[in-house]
């Protein structure tokens, strides 16, 4: 999906997820697929029971990149019609007025807490998490695949560094587009109401404060569904949005099916060092104790109740 199919009349805005500095009209900006959705059970538009989603609520999907996000995104845009989806790869939800959020009931794309407070009235929000240091070697490998001309047909900044460099010279890079990215980039993504923008000085130096900050606003999230755990998240996820279910959730942008993209191509795996393995902790020292604390708790991140 392309940013004007994605939020009519919507402004542009520079972007500061995993994206960052790269142009929108990249090769994931397609329609969203839809999934084999279930027959939906009483209780409403979609089902569920007394948990049904009602007519004035809306769903969020806050994006974290390389967390299995896509094949959420999937099943639960299959639950409303097109015209209802707004997907968008980079953080303008902040930018855009309420009239045009309120035509919209699923929300995606790689936004940070402090935009998903924009969308206006009741919503239920989720998110998925991963282990930190196998997200950044998953992102690596996915901007390493995307195909030469792509990268540069739309100056997609990410993806060419990957390219040029090794995996360990790559996690030490300094351009901004990329530490935003890498550097404790979950936390970064929930801080709220702190404006980070894509800033390189930002060092996280309160590194308790952010970190709890970070888990307080999780805490309103009425799902936080995990990477390694997301067949099993979804089953009970679903209900508690007021969704149908799917026969089966769908795997997207896997590095076993990227090759089946004609903007990617096949690459060779890097092997890990202990250099890179070094550098990966050093970049995810919050995240790591974000995702720590978060699974610990993960069976409270479950409220059927709109925010």
């Amino acid at each position: 999906m392309s940013d004007k199919e994605a939020a009519p009349g919507s402004a542009k805005s520079g972007a500061s997820g995993p994206d960052a500095g790269n142009k929108r009209e990249g090769p994931g900006n397609k329609p969203v697929p839809r999934a084999k959705q279930k027959p939906a059970a009483a209780g409403g538009p979609q089902g569920q029971g007394r948990h049904s989603l009602r007519v004035n609520e809306r769903i969020v999907f806050l994006h974290i990149a390389k967390c299995a996000g896509s094949s959420l995104a999937v099943l639960l845009a299959s639950n409303f019609p097109e015209n209802e989806v707004f997907h968008r790869r980079d953080d303008v939800l902040g930018t855009l007025n309420s009239d045009t959020l309120r035509s919209y009931r699923f929300f995606h794309g790689h936004f940070t807490k402090h935009s998903v407070d924009a969308v206006p009235g009741p919503k239920r929000i989720v998110t998925v998490l991963r282990d930190p240091r196998e997200r950044i070697v998953s992102l690596y490998h996915f901007w390493r695949s995307h195909k030469p001309e792509v990268v540069e047909r739309l100056n997609l900044r990410g993806p060419r560094i990957a390219r040029q460099r090794p995996l360990l010279e790559f996690l030490k890079s300094k351009e901004p587009e990329v530490t935003v990215s890498i550097d404790n980039h979950m936390v970064r993504v929930m801080l709220g109401s702190l404006n980070l923008n894509q800033s390189q000085g930002f060092r996280l130096q309160d590194r308790d404060y952010a970190v709890e900050t970070a888990i307080t606003n999780l805490k309103r999230f009425n799902y936080v569904a995990f990477a390694d755990t997301l067949d099993e998240d979804v089953r009970m996820m679903m209900p508690i949005l007021g969704l149908a279910g799917a026969d089966g959730l769908p795997r997207l942008n896997t590095f076993e099916t990227l090759d089946a993209n004609r903007n990617f191509e096949k690459i060779a795996r890097e092997e890990s060092t202990d250099e890179v393995r070094a550098e990966l902790d050093r970049l995810t020292v919050s995240d790591r104790l974000f995702y720590r604390r978060a699974r610990d708790i993960r069976h409270t991140l479950r409220c059927p109740y709109p925010s």
